[in-house]
């Protein structure tokens, strides 16, 4: 590893990214695959978006000069001149409602139990109830079954009897 590649591997892993995702991102070069660019571009895209949530939240008087000042210039900019998002895929589509932030521990089955009394549901008709994505619901759904707080019926999950 070259010692540039050896500082941003060294940087990442600071922020706590993966030991084999840091590695990947720092061997990126010329001599990269389209795959591994295609994953770095990905990567650096999630990350800025990341970013971008973490200034947001931060309290007004925390945040720095410059992040302020770009805000306010997008606010200010014609909506003609704005750029338009490209057509979300089916990964950020699913980031952008969940705002990369994850739901505090035990929130999700508490809503799938919420939306189970009314009765036995599939995984996409609690999912679009509750708002949580389809796969966290049916793996969370596959658990509630093995650890019997919920039944598979004739068609979805249901409460036990």
């Amino acid at each position: 590893m070259a010692k540039n590649d050896s500082d941003l591997f060294d940087r990442l892993r600071q922020v706590g990214v993966r030991k084999r995702v840091a590695k990947t991102l720092s061997g990126i070069g010329d001599g990269a695959s389209k795959q591994g660019v295609r994953a770095a571009q990905s990567a650096v895209s999630e990350l800025r978006s990341l970013a971008d949530e973490i200034e947001r939240r931060l309290p007004i008087r925390s945040r720095s000069r410059a992040a302020t000042a770009k805000q306010d210039r997008r606010a200010q900019r014609p909506a003609s001149n704005r750029k338009s998002p490209a057509a979300p895929t089916p990964k950020t589509a699913a980031a952008a409602r969940t705002n990369g932030a994850r739901a505090p521990r035990g929130q999700n089955k508490a809503k799938i139990l919420e939306s189970l009394k009314a009765g036995p549901k599939t995984a996409s008709e609690i999912a679009k109830e509750t708002g949580i994505g389809t796969g966290t619901v049916g793996s969370t759904l596959s658990k509630m079954a093995t650890t019997g707080e919920v039944q598979k019926a004739d068609r979805g999950y249901g409460l036990p009897k």
